[in-house]
């Protein structure tokens, strides 16, 4: 039965039992906690998981209307206009999960517009244009009983069912990105993974149920009553445990994705946990990391530790064939005021191994003196300070350039040069020859710095292919020609592990306190663009006040 629809007669409302005020208290809680989530600090997806809960507003109040309405041709526009938040609440939750999962922020695309919008607009049209075609809600459709008020009983047609299965694709789309995003994850984040698949499969659960066998809820459909529930208790954990704020996910994705192998242990030496390159090193499962037992591999490290005076400092252990500098934290906690235990230790694992064969093949390859020899080895070993120095290249870091620079420009007339170096076509020799032989070139590259300047002069890699020398109280003349010779040994250094058609180059820019500035931040950005202008010179060259020098 599908009567024109009158809307003075749909002024005519009047409760059908308890269930209907039910509703009217659940509609203005669902919308309070909406405003309280929109307060909420931003999270990835918030807007679409708003979106959601509006939705889901708009689908609850059409049910509230349908309940309360009398007539069935009042009931049946009530249900129509339900669809608009229909279409959009599992378009709105399919977007805030890919957002989620794929931590995307930003305006909304292009193509996220087209779902808002279109999945919505093919909803709301194909229902309200059902009097046209009867395709969407069967000619059957009818009161349950001739009691006013009574449920109506929708005869699902063919559109209906293609508007499902476009929904349901949405939510299949969702439980990819979901499922995807629990098998990448652990710890806190998995488990909030695990909650929103909950969040999406129970009310999709109670549409089947509706659709195919007919459950319901007062004869109405109980997806919005489902979902309303869950978001409801998805905001009480926002309240109690704010799982969409970064920090509280942070810690536990760091640890897991962390480049170095850490393991976390109580202070008797029981394994308390450990990431995943812990896996990787030792080996995946519980017999070779018992969470709860012992790691055989580590009681060296828990003697040093334990130890009536602990010994502090890095320490290198071997792991198979693999070469390792171990760094040891203790786990204190204050049981009162002024006073704090020792609960145990985090031993941080860096793989030197590369390096250490890198520097073993250096020495043959540049047959330097026992007293070169020596030398380098103590370089080397001053990587094991990993705050101050780059592990690779056994050069300073950034984090100790202010300090060195201010120690060095104690006085006005000192006089400071900042030399940026960076490697000509370094991209290309990873590209051509892999990454194994550019960290080559870094380490080669450390070298040929530490032999071509002097011991007073601070030497750093900025990053990738990036190096900085401050020099102090030195003459132009002898900076250019400790440079040259720069040129010289590191071609040299290249021909040993480079092809013959490749050579190894660099440009600089050159940058003087106080004749530039005397800020370091100045003076970095004045080198930086000469050392750009080299670039586009030619490359191969050195761009500096009052001279010019190419190879």
């Amino acid at each position: 039965m599908l009567p024109e629809w009158k809307m003075g007669a749909c002024l005519h409302l009047m409760s059908s039992g308890p269930h209907d005020y039910f509703i009217v208290i659940l509609f203005p809680l669902f919308i309070g906690i909406t405003f309280w989530i929109q307060r909420q600090p931003q999270f990835d997806g918030k807007r679409y998981f708003v979106m959601a809960n509006w939705s889901v507003t708009a689908w609850l109040l059409s049910v509230a209307l349908e309940l309360f309405s009398v007539e069935p041709h009042c009931k049946i526009l009530a249900g129509t206009l339900a669809y608009p938040g229909i279409g959009l609440l599992p378009a709105s939750w399919f977007l805030f999960v890919y957002r989620y999962t794929q931590h995307e922020t930003g305006p909304i695309l292009p193509w996220q517009w087209c779902v808002l919008i279109g999945v919505p607009a093919f909803a709301t049209l194909i229902a309200i244009t059902n009097p046209l075609h009867q395709l969407f809600y069967g000619p059957g459709t009818a009161p349950v009983s001739s009691v006013p008020g009574s449920p109506v009983n929708y005869v699902h047609g063919p559109l209906f069912y293609l508007l499902a299965a476009t929904l349901y694709a949405f939510i299949l789309a969702s439980l990819a990105l979901l499922g995807n995003a629990v098998r990448q994850s652990a710890g806190i984040a998995r488990m909030l993974y695990v909650l929103l698949i909950a969040m999406t499969v129970l009310p999709t659960f109670g549409n089947i149920g509706y659709i195919v066998f007919g459950l319901n809820i007062a004869g109405f459909d109980p997806t919005p009553f489902l979902f309303s529930f869950l978001l409801l208790a998805y905001a009480a954990l926002i309240s109690l445990n704010n799982f969409f704020q970064v920090s509280s996910i942070a810690k536990d994705m760091v640890f897991d994705t962390l480049p170095n192998a850490v393991i976390v242990v109580r202070r008797d030496g029981q394994l308390v946990a450990h990431n995943r390159e812990a896996e990787r090193i030792f080996g995946p499962g519980a017999r070779t990391l018992p969470v709860g037992g012992q790691v055989a591999e580590l009681d060296p490290l828990m003697q040093r530790v334990t130890a009536p005076e602990p010994v502090t400092g890095p320490t290198e252990m071997m792991i198979g064939e693999r070469e390792f500098e171990v760094s040891s934290t203790p786990l204190t906690q204050t049981i009162r005021a002024g006073r704090q235990i020792v609960i145990g230790y985090a031993f941080v694992f860096f793989e030197v191994t590369a390096y250490r064969q890198i520097e073993r093949e250096l020495a043959h390859a540049l047959s330097t003196t026992d007293a070169r020899l020596g030398e380098l080895a103590l370089q080397n070993r001053r990587i094991s300070d990993e705050v101050r120095t780059d592990p690779l290249t056994g050069l300073l870091n950034r984090r100790s350039l202010s300090d060195a620079f201010t120690a060095m420009s104690r006085t006005e007339e000192d006089t400071i040069f900042a030399v940026l170096i960076d490697i000509d076509h370094f991209k290309k020799i990873n590209d051509r020859l892999g990454h194994g032989v550019g960290d080559q070139v870094l380490a080669a590259f450390g070298i040929g710095l530490k032999r071509a300047f002097r011991s007073e002069d601070k030497l750093y890699r900025l990053g990738g292919e990036e190096f900085l020398a401050l020099l102090p109280n030195i003459g132009l003349q002898e900076l250019h020609g400790r440079i040259a010779g720069l040129r010289l040994e590191i071609g040299q250094m290249g021909s040993q592990f480079l092809p013959a058609d490749m050579d190894l180059q660099f440009s600089a820019g050159i940058a003087v306190m106080p004749t530039d500035s005397h800020d370091l931040a100045e003076l970095l950005d004045l080198a930086d663009k000469r050392l750009y202008s080299a670039k586009n010179r030619g490359r191969n060259r050195t761009v500096g006040p009052l001279a010019e020098k190419r190879v």
